[in-house]
């Protein structure tokens, strides 16, 4: 997470709209990448920020309490720059020239480590 933070202050002349993910993998995952709190606190350090969140019913965090913080809540990402998100998108639900952050969950494998992409690490 930290070097997505740096990215965005060393963008913090340049207007960039990140867009949080709904968690469409299945099962579904009630976490969240950013908590309304923080959403708020990254929207008031950096003011070419803008954040939009998409809609969910699963969250554990539900649309109303990030739209009390006065976050964007949608049913459309298209137009953000960058993506997070707990767990990595599906790939049928992947929008094109999309920047992506998210966290891999790893596992073990006898005498190997690997990545949920099944990357051996």
């Amino acid at each position: 997470m930290l070097c997505f933070f740096y990215f965005c202050a060393r963008n913090i002349y340049m207007i960039m709209k990140i867009g949080v993910l709904k968690e469409e993998k299945v099962p579904a995952d009630k976490r969240v990448p950013l908590t309304p709190k923080q959403c708020r606190v990254l929207l008031n350090t950096y003011p070419s920020l803008e954040i939009a969140v998409k809609s969910s019913g699963i969250r554990c965090f539900h649309d109303e309490m990030y739209i009390a913080e006065g976050i964007q809540v949608v049913n459309d990402l298209t137009d953000c720059d960058v993506l997070i998100g707990v767990k990595e998108v599906p790939k049928s639900l992947l929008i094109p020239n999309k920047t992506y952050f998210f966290f891999s969950g790893e596992m073990e494998v006898p005498s190997k480590r690997t990545s949920s992409f099944g990357w051996t690490l």
